[in-house]
């Protein structure tokens, strides 16, 4: 999944860490490979391109009952407020 990422991430100096990974052993996932791959691939490719140089993907999977939870954390950049749009309501009518 990663791998067509990584020359991505080598031009960002980037690293991808899988946190509790020991939690990954024994876990069953009922869903399309192919889709899951696309979904994490989009993930990945967003956390690279909105990510600090030099800094870390961190990806964490974690089972609570039937349920099995994925997260991704990673230090972005900061948005300047002119690029954001903004959205004014006229409370006057």
């Amino acid at each position: 999944m990663i791998e067509g990422e990584s020359a991505y991430l080598a031009i960002k100096k980037m690293r991808v860490v899988i946190d509790r990974e020991e939690e990954l052993k024994g876990l069953e996932l009922n869903a399309d490979p192919t889709l899951m791959r696309i979904v994490f691939s989009n993930l990945i490719t967003n956390a690279i391109k909105y990510g600090i140089e030099g800094g870390a993907i961190i990806i964490g999977f974690m089972k609570r009952r039937a349920v099995i939870i994925s997260t991704l954390r990673m230090r972005a950049m900061a948005f300047p407020p002119t690029s954001l749009k903004s959205s004014s309501i006229n409370s006057s009518g």
